[in-house]
């Protein structure tokens, strides 16, 4: 159990440091629901600028400011997502 959430039915957890590792080839490719879920407890640190690239032509990134007063202290579970489509997740 994760912050209240019973995880039966789900796939094993993979951390984002495996999915790297692995070249994201541990990704599960059936439709679903997933959960990005952070451990850590410590605040976390933010980037100045969005890594992700552009998007439909705009810089993604918002402020520091707007991150932080955003921010669920204690937060386990940062976003609960659907997989769609042919391919699920991949």
């Amino acid at each position: 159990m994760l912050d209240g959430i019973e995880l039966a039915g789900f796939s094993t957890p993979v951390s984002i440091a495996d999915l790297r590792a692995s070249r994201c080839q541990q990704i599960p490719r059936e439709l679903g629901v997933y959960l990005i879920v952070r451990l850590a407890t410590t605040p976390p640190q933010y980037l100045e600028h969005s890594e992700a690239g552009r998007f439909k032509g705009k810089d993604p990134s918002v402020s520091l400011d707007v991150l932080e007063g955003n921010w669920a202290p204690r937060a386990s579970i940062v976003y609960i997502g659907k997989a769609g489509g042919r391919k699920g997740l991949y």
